[in-house]
Parts: C-alpha cells; sequence; structure tokens
C-alpha cells in the first residue's frame, strides 16, 4: 500500500521546481500578444507592444535588432499568461503560456522554450493527458504521475537550451488547457511524487492497456523501477500470454478495469497493397537496413510474457526483416496510421492478415482508462497508484 507521508526524506536530493519545456524546435517567426519586456546577453531589457521575432542567422530579429540569444521574454507580473501566435497566419489562434519564454536561434530557425514553474506546468499538462470529466482519484494519481514523470525525465539532460521538449515527453497544452477539475486535482497533490527507494519514478502511463499492463523491458529493453506488467483488475498473479494464450484472452469476456474504453479491443484488416503502402517507410524505424523489395506479410516472431509483439518479421519479396520491441506499432504509420498498440494476434485473411487487438500505447504503467474506472468505482487515489506502481511510495518533493 501506497504510504503519504507528511515530510520529505532528509537524504533525498534536491529537485528543480521549475522546467524549461521546449515548444518547438522549428518555428520561422512568432509573435507575442501584448506589451512585453525582452532581455538578452549584452543588451539593456526594453518593452515591445506584440513583438515579431524571428531567426536572422544565430541571433533573434525583433524589429531592428539582433539580439543574442537567449532572449527572455516575460509580461508583468499581474498580466495574464503570455499570448504566442506562429508567423505567418496573422489570423492563427494565440496560445498562452504562464511564466517566461526563451527564445534561441540557429540556421535560420527558432527554438521556443516554455521556462514554467513545475506546478503551473502541470496545470497544462493534467487535462491535456487525462479527459478531466474523469474522477478526482484519477485526475489527482494523473498528477502525481506526471509531476514524478517530469522530474525524473526533465532533468537538463538536454543541454544548456532547454530540459525537455513537448514532442518527446507528456503533452501540455499551456494556460488554453487549463480546467478547474484539474486545477484542483495539481493543488490537492503539489508537491507529491511516486519514489522507489530514493529514487524518482519516471511514471509513465498509456491511455488503455488492453487489459495487461506491459513490461518496460520489453517494450523499451529499459527496466524502470515501479513498472512491472499486471493484469489490469482486482487480482494477483503475474501475467503469461504467450501465443496461444492470448487469443483466449482478446475473445473472452474480461474484467478489466479499462474494458469500457473504445480501444480496449480493435480489429484491422490490411490487403497486401495496403500492408507495402503502410510499411514503406519501414527503413527508417528498423535496427537494420531495408531491403525487403515487395512486402507480403507479417508474422510474430517473439512475444512477451505480458502479450505485446517484442519481435515483429516482416517477409519481402528480396529477404526478411526484424523489428523489435515498441517499434512495431510505428512501422504501420505516423500519428493516425501507426497501430494503436504491440498487443496484437495475427491470422490470415485473404492475401493480407487481420490483427486482433487491444489497448492503445506503450501499456506501461498507469492505464489511464483503467484509473478514470477505479475512481468511479470510488477507489483511491492512493490504491490507484498502487496498482500500476508496484512499490512505490507517495513522497513529497524536498525543497
Amino acid at each position: 500500500m501506497i504510504a503519504v507521508l507528511l515530510a520529505a526524506l532528509a537524504l533525498a536530493p534536491p529537485l528543480p521546481r521549475e522546467l524549461r519545456v521546449a515548444l518547438t524546435a522549428s518555428a520561422g517567426a512568432v509573435a507575442v500578444d501584448g506589451r512585453v519586456t525582452l532581455s538578452a546577453a549584452g543588451a539593456e531589457p526594453f518593452a515591445a507592444d506584440r513583438p515579431e521575432l524571428s531567426a536572422a542567422g544565430d541571433r533573434v530579429r525583433c524589429g531592428d535588432r539582433r539580439l543574442a540569444p537567449p532572449v527572455l521574454v516575460r509580461g508583468a507580473p499581474d498580466l495574464p499568461p503570455l499570448q504566442l501566435r506562429s508567423l505567418p497566419g496573422r489570423a492563427s489562434r494565440a496560445r498562452r503560456y504562464r511564466g517566461a519564454l526563451l527564445l534561441f536561434a540557429s540556421a535560420g530557425c527558432l527554438t521556443v522554450v516554455n521556462h514554467v514553474a513545475l506546478e503551473d506546468y502541470l496545470r497544462g499538462v493534467v487535462p491535456a493527458e487525462m479527459d478531466p470529466a474523469a474522477g478526482a482519484a484519477a485526475l489527482r494519481a494523473q498528477a502525481i504521475a506526471a509531476r514524478s514523470f517530469a522530474l525524473a525525465r526533465c532533468d537538463g539532460r538536454r543541454g544548456a537550451s532547454y530540459d525537455c521538449t513537448v514532442s518527446e515527453t507528456q503533452a501540455y497544452g499551456g494556460a488554453d488547457a487549463e480546467t478547474a477539475a484539474t486545477d484542483v486535482a495539481v493543488a490537492a497533490t503539489a508537491g507529491q511524487v511516486l519514489r522507489v527507494g530514493k529514487q524518482v519514478v519516471e511514471a509513465v502511463y498509456s491511455q488503455c492497456c488492453g487489459g495487461v499492463t506491459n513490461d518496460p523491458n520489453e517494450a523499451w529493453a529499459a527496466p524502470m523501477p515501479g513498472c512491472t506488467s499486471r493484469y489490469d483488475r482486482p487480482s494477483e498473479g503475474v501475467p503469461e500470454l504467450l501465443e496461444a494464450e492470448l487469443r483466449t484472452f482478446l475473445s473472452a469476456a474480461d474484467g478489466s478495469w479499462c474494458r469500457s474504453d473504445p480501444s480496449f479491443r480493435w480489429e484491422l484488416t490490411l490487403d497486401r497493397a495496403e500492408l507495402a503502402r503502410r510499411l514503406g517507410g519501414l527503413a527508417a524505424h528498423a535496427r537494420r537496413g531495408a531491403g525487403t523489395g515487395e512486402v507480403r506479410g507479417i508474422e510474430v516472431a517473439a512475444r512477451g510474457r505480458a502479450g505485446r509483439v517484442t519481435s515483429l518479421r516482416l517477409r519481402g519479396s528480396e529477404g526478411d526483416l526484424t523489428v523489435v520491441g515498441d517499434r512495431v506499432r510505428w512501422l504501420f504509420g505516423e500519428g493516425d496510421g501507426a497501430l494503436k498498440s504491440a498487443f496484437f494476434a495475427v491470422e490470415p485473411a485473404g492475401d493480407g492478415v487481420k490483427l486482433h487487438g487491444a489497448g492503445w500505447g506503450h501499456g506501461v504503467g498507469m492505464c489511464q482508462a483503467g484509473a478514470a474506472a477505479m475512481a468511479a468505482a470510488a477507489k483511491s487515489t492512493e490504491e490507484i497508484l498502487a496498482h500500476y506502481y508496484a512499490g512505490a511510495r507517495v513522497e513529497p518533493v524536498t525543497p
């Protein structure tokens, strides 16, 4: 059972309370609505109304000024969040961000970074990651998981310009995403993180686990303390869903917490032409080079105990290609073209294949659909987190 401690661990290392979040690394030009103050190295701070900013080589252009990055953009403390617009596109909707903006320039492109307090950052993450209509206990669990993930992952490893990017970490909608329900969840859990020992848990999560959470070793060949594979239901035991067991699991009625999610079970039929089209970019995702020729079929080469495909073999006219881990679902395309998960069985269908799948996402850590269902069943935040992060404790961030 997760215990909520009232005092910080004296021996725990200090953790940052602010983050530098890269919103984009390839902006052509941006505008900041309202009156702001700009500061840059070697220049006196100056005020500007609705400044338009662009890259001029390795400098940031603002009117006739060429500023050495980083350029800091701040609004007055008593004013609403900064409003950022992309240019060109004067009619583009402004997006609001709390804190300040940092701008860097390189090769004619701007990197725009939101320098924001951790708790304000979370106000823009929680509603972007979980439906604000989910129960209060689930929203609090999401806030604690997102805070833990941010502190474990965004620790400055990306260099001096920023700590993390939106595209590689958590969805972040800035001030525009904020809602009353999620603001309450963030405030109610302020400073709380998940730890295993002294280590903050990299508390990953996904939309729907399909009835079984995934093992990070099977998804990414990387251990993650606190994240293990388990059935998403009130039961004990370690899942072992190899080929025969998986087919039974996918077809049977199931008591999983996430069973009401639309992506709990899914099917996808692909003929040979569609397989070839969807797998046309496979070389960009595979460890080895291409050379398969025409893709004629796929088969599961290996499956983990959690039921996910850990090795997928593509059969081609000029040879075979094997792809491993969570990259399997990105072979089929980007965005909406990607598979919902690597949790699927394959059967022949005409000259192609049919996939019988479960869940949406990598499946590691908290199942957001399951967490919402647990909250609806009057489970507490502590019970939700204990279910998805084995052996972790909720503790305060040290000052």
